[in-house]
């Protein structure tokens, strides 16, 4: 269902449920979720995911400073706000999770729970840049160069961008949907701006305030054990951490129900937190 809020924005479930705002990442849109809210709707959860600055088909690259992440968490509050749930759970892959642990850090009197696949706390992540976690994270500094990595991306109609992706992990398909739909307009210089704003920021992310969730695939090329692990050190709040086994880095589209089923035993059994 579209509902009438700021972004193109997908919506499941019964209005007077518990909101649940689910981030997507890089290269995805919103309808990465789709088989997690599918459901969290049908345990009678409000699930909303929209597509995040950048991947709304613009046709002009945003200033960075917009693309920070303090800028992009104001988004998700605006949903919350459009659809009249003033406190809700969020869960966030990829760069969506680096939204997650601000709004976390800087917003928990808005939330009820945060919950992240994927990626680990901007600090912990930092921390960990040494040996195969600064390999793996060596795409991210090559996306700070203006101009090169999209020229690269773009070639050959995106021929390698596609490979990239499916190499990591993702299903064909969703690689051809994902890339192409970047390709257009300035969807890839918004999409690595995210990269560019906020890579050499992510000490100023503070400790989740919130109950917290963390789900890391086992088989992710890009995040690492390490990061993972030391991620429990930035969580000021009760904390699970638990291992997708055999999971690619793509869990949320190729192990909806496992996501799911991990979401709804958080959501359902936590206590709702006071207002700080």
């Amino acid at each position: 269902m579209h509902v009438a809020v700021p972004f193109p924005c997908l919506v499941e479930g019964p209005e007077s449920g518990e909101l649940v705002v689910l981030l997507h990442g890089f290269p995805q849109r919103k309808e990465a979720w789709r088989g997690v809210m599918a459901d969290l709707a049908s345990a009678g959860y409000r699930a909303a995911a929209f597509d995040q600055r950048g991947y709304r088909g613009e046709r002009e690259p945003y200033p960075l400073a917009s693309l920070r992440l303090d800028r992009l968490a104001d988004d998700v509050l605006a949903v919350s706000t459009a659809l009249e749930q003033e406190r809700f759970h969020v869960v966030g892959h990829d760069w969506g999770g680096a939204v997650a642990w601000e709004l976390a850090a800087d917003s928990p009197d808005r939330l009820l729970t945060s919950n992240v696949v994927a990626t680990p706390h901007p600090r912990a992540l930092i921390r960990s840049m040494v040996g195969i976690q600064a390999a793996r994270s060596l795409y991210m500094l090559g996306f700070q160069v203006p101009v090169v990595p999209e020229a690269l991306l773009r070639a050959r109609g995106g021929a390698f961008f596609r490979a990239s992706l499916r190499r990591s992990g993702l299903d064909p398909d969703a690689a051809d949907e994902y890339a192409s739909a970047l390709l257009e307009g300035s969807g890839l210089t918004n999409a690595l701006g995210w990269y560019r704003a906020n890579v050499p920021s992510g000490r100023s992310v503070g400790p989740a305030r919130v109950p917290t969730l963390y789900m890391w695939p086992e088989r992710d090329v890009a995040l690492g054990r390490r990061a993972a692990e030391r991620t429990a050190a930035h969580v000021d709040a009760p904390y699970r951490f638990v291992v997708l086994e055999g999971a690619t880095h793509w869990a949320p589209e190729q192990r909806p129900g496992d996501v799911a089923a991990l979401l709804l035993d958080h959501l359902r059994t936590t206590p709702t937190p006071p207002r700080s």
